[in-house]
């Protein structure tokens, strides 16, 4: 019997120990929308969410009484009592108490007292109609003022930032041609940016203002009234304070972007003297001056992030390198083939293919160059069409540049014909040299030449070459140098046609130059 209540006591001391080590959520209670107290702890057989409970039902209780809803408090044994109307409506127990917050016994039941008062009184206020339509007057009232300010403000930011151009403008009057361009162009602009910021910022505190006073002026409304004010407030606060510790950094992010710009400034005005000629560089020399600057400009931009990168406020945070990873990310996995097409137009440029202006072909495409960059090139054809062609498929194929030496050593026209043995070949060369020497757009110097390619079985073949004056005109050129070997071998009586002999049923079939016809006696 004896061992029986030892194994009894065992197990009640077990179960005293498991629910001394059970644990419960924070519950809170609401009002109003107000939490007027959390309950922590349980209280006997009763968990948090039960006390909860059944302090809801008492002040529901309470309200649909005509009481006078006076709220206050009294110390027990185990904490405090709150009361209303002299009636206990809950307890706050010593457990209930957040003491890493600060909070003590007396503290949490005065506030709670505060905090239940106030809510009791939003929630009758909340049923009283006339109080009620007021409220909804007034709370229109304030949108429409905070609506006409704002209204006024925008309406009249165009004027205000015509003026500040004007003040602007006069004040760079005073200064030298170059200085007062450069105040134009950078100040103006500013100053209108600011204005526009400054009218946008008047804007956002005027609605914020507004829609708090109107929440503000509902009972249910009111502590997200409250909360929004504190909120901004704090926000503000936090970001000023966050400003003035990040003041060191910035200034030292704006001195390094500012010796960036500086130094960029520097290098287009180098390369745009050594484009005109006035500055010989072998840098310019090599490359389009265009493609040099931007390489060495988007290099001098790098090289002042990467140095100014540890000094922007907030780079040190997993927030901000999260953020940078992904941009490095999403650059790696979709910038592979404009990396490639940068990469031709480098090796376009170093190689000197090609400069703005050459008539180049390339496939297909025959054309003069009008712009080149890093990712593409646009030619104009002779047909006035303007195509842009990745610079990748340059350095895949083949390209002819017709310009390159058109005004030195002449950049020839070719064309071929054929014809027979029994033709003499001074007699051709005589006629397709004349030809050349009449036709408009080509060079006397170098000379036309003509060139036997071939001996074949039937015909002779003859490539005449001559130089023409513009490349871009190939095409016009090449037409009436034809036009004119054409009428030249017909005033000579020389038929352009190439004996072909074929077998035809095992017989020999006639040469296509035709016999002439018999004369009739």
């Amino acid at each position: 019997m004896a061992r029986l209540w030892l194994v009894l006591l065992a197990l009640l001391c077990f179960a005293a120990g498991v629910r001394a080590q059970e644990t419960f959520e924070p519950v809170p209670l609401q009002l109003a929308g107000r939490t007027v107290f959390v309950f922590r702890a349980p209280r006997s057989a009763y968990s948090p969410e039960q006390r909860r409970t059944a302090a809801a039902a008492l002040l529901e209780h309470v309200l649909e009484g005509d009481g006078e809803l006076r709220v206050g408090h009294e110390a027990t044994a185990e904490g405090a009592r709150v009361l209303v109307d002299g009636r206990e409506v809950f307890s706050v127990l010593a457990a209930d108490v957040d003491e890493l917050a600060g909070e003590t016994l007396a503290t949490l039941a005065q506030a709670t007292a505060d905090e239940l008062a106030t809510a009791l009184g939003e929630v009758r206020e909340a049923g009283n109609l006339p109080r009620m339509l007021l409220a909804s007057a007034r709370a229109l009232g304030f949108l429409a003022v905070g609506g006409i300010l704002a209204w006024v403000l925008l309406r009249n930011l165009r004027r205000l930032q015509e003026r500040l151009g004007e003040l602007g403008r006069a004040r760079g009057k005073r200064l030298a041609g170059g200085l007062r361009a450069l105040w134009e162009q950078n100040s103006v602009p500013l100053a209108r940016g600011l204005a526009t910021l400054a009218v946008w910022a008047i804007v956002a505190v005027i609605a914020v203002a507004a829609i708090e006073r109107s929440l503000l002026e509902f009972p249910y409304t009111r502590p997200v009234g409250e909360r929004l004010a504190g909120e901004l407030v704090g926000e503000l606060r936090e970001l000023l304070l966050e400003l003035v510790e990040a003041l060191p950094g910035l200034v030292v992010v704006v001195l390094i972007f500012s010796l960036a710009r500086f130094g960029a400034g520097v290098v287009k005005r180098y390369f745009q003297a050594a484009a005109s000629g006035e500055v010989q560089s072998h840098l310019a020399d090599a490359v389009t001056p265009l493609v040099a600057e931007r390489l060495v400009t988007a290099l001098l931009w790098l090289g002042a992030l990467v140095v100014a990168f540890p000094y922007i406020p907030g780079s040190g945070t997993g927030a901000f390198q999260g953020v940078t990873v992904f941009a490095g990310l999403m650059v790696s996995l979709g910038s592979t083939s404009v990396v490639g097409q940068m990469a031709s137009g480098i090796v376009l440029a170093y190689s000197r293919a090609f400069r703005v202006g050459d008539f180049v072909r390339f496939g297909e495409h025959e054309g003069t160059v009008v712009a080149f960059n890093l990712l593409a090139t646009k030619l104009c054809t002779t047909k006035n069409e303007e195509i842009s062609v990745p610079n990748a498929l340059f350095t895949s194929g083949t390209t002819v540049n017709y310009t390159r030496f058109a005004r030195e050593e002449g950049t020839f026209l070719a064309t071929k014909l054929t014809l027979g043995y029994d033709i003499p070949w001074r007699k051709v060369h005589e006629l397709l040299l004349g030809a050349a020497r009449r036709t408009e757009g080509l060079r006397t110097e170098p000379s036309p030449y003509v060139l036997q390619t071939a001996l074949s079985d039937f015909y002779i073949e003859y490539e005449l070459r001559a130089a023409v004056v513009e490349p871009a005109g190939r095409a016009r050129v090449l037409a009436l140098l034809l036009a004119n070997v054409l009428d030249d071998f017909d005033a000579a009586g020389v038929a352009i046609l190439s004996p072909h002999h074929s077998h035809l049923h095992g017989a020999v079939a006639a040469t296509v130059t035709p016999a002439p016809p018999p004369e009739r006696k």
